[in-house]
């Protein structure tokens, strides 16, 4: 196994994926001790048990994301269904604005369509980084897909 090297000034591209582990870890782990506050703060009908439900649902995209993040190649069906399932939380973020929107408090508001921001900038970091790979795959077929 080679250690990749990375030729340009760009950040890794594994990056990404690490940072959406830790915030994923981080932030399943605050739904799951904090659902009960967070619910009434956000101002929806939704029981506290759905916040711990996405909560326990983050650890396991949390490791998800860190099985992409060690690999010394890019796997590219892993990339796009990870890529799949952010695209999934941004439409599901949406649907609970659109189905709740008039219980929401205004933090509520603020809290899903941030989040929902958030997503979508990691979800198009990694598209770019899955179109410059794959440019740079084809331009230089002998090295690893993750060794730019």
């Amino acid at each position: 196994m080679s250690t990749p090297t990375y030729t340009t000034g760009r950040p890794a591209p594994t990056l990404i994926y690490w940072l959406d582990a830790a915030g994923s870890l981080a932030f399943g782990i605050v739904l799951i001790a904090l659902a009960a506050p967070l619910t009434s703060l956000l101002g929806w009908s939704l029981p506290d048990a759905v916040l711990t439900a996405i909560g326990f649902g983050l650890l396991p995209w949390a490791m998800f994301n860190l099985i992409i993040a060690s690999s010394s190649r890019a796997v590219p069906r892993l990339v796009r269904a990870n890529i799949a399932g952010d695209l999934l939380w941004i439409v599901g973020s949406v649907a609970l604005i659109l189905f709740h929107a008039s219980e929401l408090a205004t933090l509520g508001w603020v809290a899903l369509v941030a989040q929902a921001l958030a997503v979508g900038v990691v979800m198009a970091t990694k598209i770019w980084g899955e179109c410059w790979l794959s440019g740079q795959l084809s331009a230089n077929q002998s090295q690893s897909s993750w060794a730019r």
